[in-house]
């Protein structure tokens, strides 16, 4: 999101998730086990970015 003025933008206004070279199918399934164990923002920004089987290289 950092290459472009757009996604700067978008990720300066909203508290956006940045998946980098994880896949659709690896964002929302790990999304779902995360959602299913805490609602907290803090816990899910932190659960996402732990990296799983090498899913998140960025």
């Amino acid at each position: 999101m950092d290459v472009y003025r757009v996604g700067r933008g978008w990720k300066s206004r909203f508290d956006l998730l940045e998946s980098y070279t994880m896949t659709y199918e690896s964002i929302i399934t790990k999304l779902m086990w995360i959602l299913a164990q805490t609602k907290k923002d803090d816990e899910v920004r932190r659960l996402f970015y732990q990296m799983v089987n090498y899913d998140l290289i960025g």
